[in-house]
């Protein structure tokens, strides 16, 4: 709903506004129900900008999760040949702002990263893997947990078994950081403002302590809105493919932000390709890249889009990308170009691909239209189709070309391929894929080795429509998903079709002249099993079948050791939750063993009961205050008979809740009869799912996260951050006298301390040796670190001048006997932080 009464700063911008002059854009003139035009003429001057800004309320009403959708259309008149940037005379440029409605509720993500193999392919002077984040609103905050497994430090012992043979693995508790920071080396930060990405990449895994193999790094992320949020192995250019996540939380949206990199060989970066998902309209593609240094998102590009029609852009540099498409959805690949531009990349990474009705990688919609680009110079490249239901599943296959390219010939170039704003389709193939895990003809494959030739795969966009039956899952790459495949996240198999579910597939295929052995011929699955419980079997075509059940929330059911079949041969896999859940409570994800070559993008759990907590904006260091825990139900209503517990953590380590540290605190909540079966025998107090806590000892400067948690289902979960202040910045010397006999020697102590709310301080420091003593020479200027300076080295100078010393008179080195002044200089100590320098004289 427009909020009236924001008003307007100079609305008429210093120019002429008509017609009506400035009262055109009278807030008492856009109120009312639904979506409000507002226009706008400006003549603007040569050289002038112009801000557009508007504000807006949420109903009361409003659904958590609806999209809300800004669109400005700016036309230039009275000028021509303004082709790209804000428009040319004649055509509208159009701009659109999409994100999701946000509520206060909580989002869960699961994610991993597994290998065996032990070749590190092009990793060289790069970390094992990072994950990038990009909040959509600056209210965002998350918390990342983390389980990393492998057999020796920094992995943990408790799952070095779980790394190598599978199985159930811990609980995945352990926090690696936020918005509100981590280990410094770890992370990029960004997150409190709008779009501002953040990065996380362990320091612990730099190829100078490469992990002990095999691992399996299991990663959770708890975030109060909506974050898109990407793991990307080591290898440089990158290989393997992902789909660019974007602000409908799926993998087809109208602004999408990824991290491509590239390398010393063009073909193997990362470029983008762009896929207009509408048969109706066309779409305008703005493209930006993040400017760290100027905290911005700056712009590249600007190309037209037609209806069912793609782009390619060839990064030129590492870098986060935003991508704003202007009217329809599309579909964004990050992909290798030098082996398939796109979702099949060199053949070798098999890649799953979404279909345009709601971006989900297996569908039963009808139509359902799924977009694969495959090809490589490779003859065993594929395009696939799966039937994933229990009846046949009819559909046509779809090739494009660009008006404005010939159809081309093998070629290693990709780029002169694949641009094109406007092009056509043509229908290949009508065909029907047998259901059942054991159907000779499911998946149903098209390649250079596959069906007599039907098409050659080379550099080209296809489309698979699905016409009755399914649901049915598309994808493309070298023998189905074969010994290089990277793995993907699967989407449930179930008729919903949704995201998450209680059933999942895949398939490997061995073609006769492969040799898959030893290491590169194991594969993983891992299905994260958010609840308690949760019983996962794994079943394959020819008769392998296993079966695990979770001990603990937040766990991951991980099928290793999962071999190819034998040469020529195909396995079907199919994974399902037989227990425990609710549909949309699991993810599943396919894993190669192999470090160099995977990208994940990391959907989220379908939005169920969790926590809202309700905490003060700031807070004062070691002062309580109270914390409100809301139950809420799938439906935005308090669950008033939740019988759950709660368990409690925060970033400060200090934290505790009711007066107990929180990792040693729980809380079983009860009802009153009238609401549930946990009345707690009609003791009071019944909570009804509402509650208030009392929170202490917080003393970390800073923002601080509060996370509340399900203790058996780690999809019930809460987040809130407080601002924590304190004191300001002190300085202190000791002793402030001492009494000594000539010959003694006295230690002088100066400490500092930054508990102040500002986020890092410079100490300069200087002080005059006591008349009287002379100073005594150190062997370095390591002896002037008391032990305690928080890892900060002090710079030291002196002066033997005796009066007061100028600047220009200190010396930066070792001091000498007759030294008469000390100066150290302490580098940006951070929020929290302490230390002392110290120093000796000898009594005269």
């Amino acid at each position: 709903a427009w909020e009236p009464g924001y008003g307007f700063e100079d609305p008429c911008l210093g120019w002429t506004m008509t017609p009506g002059g400035c009262a055109a854009a009278s807030p008492a003139r856009l109120t009312g129900a639904g979506a409000t035009l507002l226009t706008w003429r400006l003549d603007l001057p040569p050289g002038a900008t112009m801000t557009v800004r508007w504000k807006a309320r949420v109903r009361p009403n409003t659904t958590s999760g609806a999209t809300a959708v800004n669109i400005a259309s700016v036309l230039a008149r009275g000028r021509t040949g303004i082709v790209d940037g804000t428009g040319h005379a004649g055509v509208p440029r159009i701009f659109v702002h999409e994100a999701l409605v946000l509520l206060r509720t909580t989002y869960i993500s699961y994610v991993a990263h597994a290998a065996a193999q032990t070749q590190n392919y092009n990793c060289t002077g790069q970390h094992t893997f990072f994950i990038s984040f990009y909040p959509l609103n600056k209210a965002c905050d998350f918390a990342l947990y983390k389980k990393w497994c492998c057999a020796a430090a920094p992995c943990e012992p408790a799952c070095a078994g779980f790394a190598a043979n599978g199985g159930v693995s811990p609980s995945i508790n352990t926090y690696a950081g936020g918005c509100t920071g981590g280990p410094a080396a770890d992370w990029e930060m960004g997150c409190k403002v709008e779009r501002i990405p953040s990065r996380f990449t362990p320091s612990d895994f730099a190829l100078a302590q490469f992990p002990a193999l095999p691992f399996n790094f299991l990663h959770k992320l708890v975030s109060n809105a909506p974050v898109i949020w990407e793991l990307s192995a080591c290898f440089s250019g990158g290989h393997a493919n992902t789909y660019v996540g974007t602000t409908s939380l799926t993998y087809a949206g109208m602004i999408g932000y990824t991290y491509t990199m590239v390398d010393a060989y063009p073909e193997t970066a990362n470029n983008l390709y762009i896929v207009n998902t509408s048969a109706a309209v066309p779409t305008t593609v703005h493209l930006f890249v993040w400017n760290a240094p100027a905290v911005t998102w700056e712009y590249v590009t600007t190309v037209d889009l037609f209806q069912e029609s793609q782009w390619a852009y060839v990064p030129p540099a590492d870098a986060h990308y935003r991508v704003l498409s202007s009217a329809a959805r599309v579909i964004i690949h990050k992909c290798f170009p030098g082996g398939g531009a796109g979702v099949g990349d060199n053949g070798n990474f098999g890649c799953l691909a979404p279909n345009r009705e709601n971006g989900n990688l297996v569908s039963s919609t009808l139509p359902a239209t799924f977009y694969m680009w495959a090809g490589h110079l490779n003859s065993e490249d594929a395009a696939i189709l799966g039937n994933v239901g229990a009846a046949k599943a009819t559909y046509e296959i779809w090739r494009y070309a660009p008006f404005n390219q010939a159809l081309p010939a093998p070629s290693t170039s990709v780029t002169s391929d694949l641009v094109g704003s406007a092009g056509q389709w043509t229908k290949l193939a009508t065909d029907t894929v047998d259901p059942g895990l054991t159907a000779a003809a499911n998946p149903h494959v098209y390649g250079i080795n596959y069906d007599n030739s039907l098409f050659s795969i080379r550099y080209r966009l296809y489309k698979a429509v699905l016409l009755s039956g399914g649901p049915v899952q598309a994808y493309t790459g070298k023998d189905i998903m074969d010994l290089y495949s990277g793995g993907s996240v699967m989407h449930s198999a179930n008729p919903a079709g949704q995201q998450m579910g209680r059933e999942f597939w895949f398939h490997l295929d061995r073609p006769p002249n492969a040799t898959c052995t030893g290491d590169w011929a194991i594969e993983a699955v891992d299905v994260f099993t958010p609840k308690q419980n949760m019983a996962v079997r794994a079943e394959s075509s020819d008769g392998y079948s296993a079966a695990y059940t979770s001990n603990g929330p937040d766990q991951c059911v991980a099928f290793k050791m999962i071999s190819y079949p034998a040469a020529g041969a195909r396995r079907n896999w199919r994974m399902s939750v037989l227990a425990g859940g609710n549909p949309g409570d699991a993810i599943a994800q396919y894993l190669a063993c192999y470090i160099g070559s995977k990208y994940y993008t990391a959907p989220f759990l379908q939005q169920g009961v969790h926590y809202d907590l309700l905490a003060p904006p700031v807070v004062y260091c070691s002062q309580p205050f109270w914390l409100t825990v809301v139950v809420v139900d799938s439906g935005s209503g308090t669950k008033t008979d939740y019988c759950g517990t709660t368990s409690f953590s925060s970033t400060d380590p200090a934290a505790k809740v009711e007066g107990t540290p929180m990792d040693a605190y729980n809380f079983t909540w009860s009802s009153a009869p009238v609401f549930g079966n946990c009345d707690n025998n009609g003791a009071a107090p019944d909570e009804n799912g509402v509650r208030l806590f009392l929170v202490s000892g917080m003393n970390r400067i800073g923002v601080a996260t509060l996370v509340a948690a399900d203790t058996t289902d780690g999809t019930i979960a809460g987040l809130s951050t407080v601002m924590v202040v304190c004191g300001d910045v002190k300085l202190s010397k000791e002793p402030p006298l001492a009494i000594a006999a000539s010959g003694d020697t006295v230690r002088f102590r100066i400490c500092w301390s930054n508990y102040s709310s500002a986020s890092a301080f410079t100490f300069v420091v200087t002080d005059a040796i006591p008349m009287g003593t002379a100073f005594l020479p150190e062997a370095g200027t390591s002896a002037f670190d008391c032990g305690s300076t928080a890892g900060l080295p002090p710079r030291v100078a002196y002066s033997t001048t005796p009066s007061a010393s100028p600047p220009a008179a200190f010396t930066e080195a070792n001091p000498l006997a007759g030294t008469r002044w000390l100066r150290w200089t302490v580098p940006r100590a951070d929020v929290n932080a302490t230390g002392c320098l110290c120093y000796r004289v000898t009594v005269n």
